[in-house]
């Protein structure tokens, strides 16, 4: 798809359906002028309709349309009316995106947000045809003829098999939209596995052109490769608060603070490194990392004198000497559960605390993680957008990926607040209090960071990957084998 706007390989934003956009002195009327000749394209059907302003409308429509369930109406919620519409006293008709013709459309919002252009690439804000889609009857995405493009590419066929192993898609050049932007590849073939081994032992035997993995060090490493790493996320523990040992403050700071980093910095694989604070050093603000401007040295402070200190404290609040053996519940794709060591290790010789660990399948782990059936668990957090806020909102109260329940009210107005200033220079220094206040109630103890690569031959140029989005552009692609 082709949205408003798009994201470049280097992360900057350029024009997409909007040939040219303006904002209102005060912030809240973004006015987009859409190109007039971009045109929607599927597999069976040769009509040159138009993408209109009324694609976007309708689009947005969707996102807060109660029978969607968009996992992303929180994160659209600075547009005019989001925040009725979300409980329910007005209807997703009411949301402020209007059409003025064809080719302007208006969005308004109730408050400022930094972030908003941002938010025009990701896939919620890509157009829907409302004709098509409603034509779809329930289908729309699912199957080759219920799939839309108005993007460089369109749905040529998809190959569904969920019984054995014929599992693919291929997407050819959208002749219309080569018409302003061209096209490099004639072709996209995606081939679709569950098993990573198996994705790199195609790869390593050609048989196919690049993968997205966060194993690359371990495996392809070596001459003939083109390597780009992007760390988006952020590994930390969670502490069941609910259960009877770690309902206690003292005992969870004790074991925060009793983690130094030092003893495992520049022993960890893949790219990984320890982490200090939540926040990835990937997410970008100002044209620098997040990193750069805000230190993470200070947030998770090493202190063994306070941390022994407060593991005594806490036993004794708890009634007992010493805890019984616990294990650290972790999901089977998490590949790297030798890292956990330096952490139990340390807890073993400073508090004669033993620390197992219970390795369970994804879908068995999420439940567990649901019902609150662990007392600590390793926890990965991800990054959606390009933000501070896009991780940080994982902490926020009632937000649906909030999945350990935390609650702050000073957190939830610091979120509030961060997306409500004008600039970006302005909400950084809100996500670094926001950032120190989940560590400082010692529900999430940081340990380390990891990043993702995206591994291609060298005879492969000009692939443009956005790691928070997920989103690809094979447009300029370039195969010199």
């Amino acid at each position: 798809y082709c949205g408003l706007l798009r994201t470049t390989g280097n992360g900057k934003l350029t024009e997409g359906a909007a040939k040219k956009y303006t904002i209102s002195p005060d912030y809240l009327k973004y006015t987009f002028d859409l190109r007039e000749d971009l045109y929607w394209k599927n597999a069976d059907s040769d009509f040159k309709e138009q993408v209109t302003a009324n694609d976007f409308v309708f689009a947005f429509k969707r996102i807060f349309e109660k029978n969607t369930k968009s996992p992303y109406a929180e994160s659209f919620s600075c547009i005019k009316n989001a925040g009725k519409i979300i409980t329910g006293e007005l209807s997703a008709d009411s949301i402020g995106v209007t059409a003025k013709g064809d080719f302007e459309l208006e969005i308004d919002l109730d408050y400022p947000n930094a972030n908003f252009l941002s938010l025009m690439t990701t896939s919620a804000a890509m157009p829907c045809n409302e004709e098509f889609f409603n034509n779809t009857k329930g289908k729309y995405g699912l199957e080759t003829d219920s799939t839309i493009s108005d993007g460089a590419f369109y749905l040529k066929e998809w190959e569904y098999d969920p019984y054995g192993q014929n599992n693919y898609i291929i997407m050819r050049p959208n002749k219309y939209f080569s018409e302003f932007s061209k096209i490099y590849p004639s072709s996209l073939n995606f081939f679709i596995e569950k098993d990573s081994k198996k994705i790199a032992a195609d790869f390593k035997s050609n048989s196919t052109d690049f993968i997205v993995t966060d194993e690359a060090e371990k495996n392809l490493f070596s001459s003939g490769y083109t390597i780009n790493g992007y760390e988006t996320t952020s590994c930390g523990l969670i502490y069941n608060t609910k259960s009877e040992i770690f309902s206690n403050l003292n005992l969870r700071q004790a074991l925060s603070l009793a983690i130094d980093r030092s003893e495992y910095e520049g022993k960890l694989s893949n790219g990984a490194r320890p982490a200090y604070a939540i926040v990835p050093s990937g997410i970008s603000m100002l044209n620098k990392s997040y990193r750069e401007l805000v230190s993470e040295k200070d947030k998770s402070p090493y202190n063994l004198t306070v941390a022994q200190e407060k593991w005594k404290q806490g036993l004794s609040e708890y009634g007992k000497l010493s805890i019984d053996t616990v294990k650290i519940l972790i999901p089977k794709s998490f590949n790297n559960q030798e890292w956990l060591k330096y952490i139990t290790q340390q807890w073993q010789n400073k508090f004669d605390f033993f620390c197992g660990i219970e390795v369970v399948p994804d879908e068995k782990y999420a439940a567990r993680i649901a019902n609150g059936d662990y007392q600590i668990a390793l926890y990965q957090l991800s990054c959606e957008y390009n933000n501070p806020e896009s991780i940080l909102s994982n902490f926020e109260t009632g937000n649906i990926k909030n999945v350990i329940s935390y609650s702050n009210p000073k957190f939830d107005e610091l979120i509030n607040e961060s997306s409500k200033v004008q600039t970006l220079s302005e909400s950084v220094k809100i996500y670094s209090e926001a950032e120190k206040l989940v560590i400082d109630d010692y529900i999430y103890t940081p340990i380390f960071y990891q990043k993702e690569f995206l591994v291609y031959k060298d005879t492969i140029k000009d692939i443009e990957y956005n790691p928070f989005t997920k989103q690809f552009d094979f447009s300029n692609a370039k195969n010199f084998k």
